[in-house]
């Protein structure tokens, strides 16, 4: 039990430090972020947010459109 525990800490925490770190690109990137962006990272799946993250790296796409592929 206490096994599961910890395990469900660390990924619940790791997905938190890459949603901050995300975000800090996304905000060098397209400078201030809506309020939207915030909610969309909170409660991305671990997918999400590397699809995000390679998604700033190849072409140029608009906040909104990075953000909903």
């Amino acid at each position: 039990m206490l096994k599961q525990r910890k395990l469900e800490w660390w990924e619940r925490y790791t997905l938190q430090g890459e949603a901050r770190l995300l975000r800090r690109l996304l905000e060098r990137r397209f400078g201030a972020l809506p309020a939207w962006v915030d909610e969309h990272l909170a409660t991305a799946s671990e997918e999400n947010l590397i699809r995000w993250g390679q998604g700033i790296l190849g072409e140029k796409l608009s906040l909104e459109r990075l953000l909903r592929t």
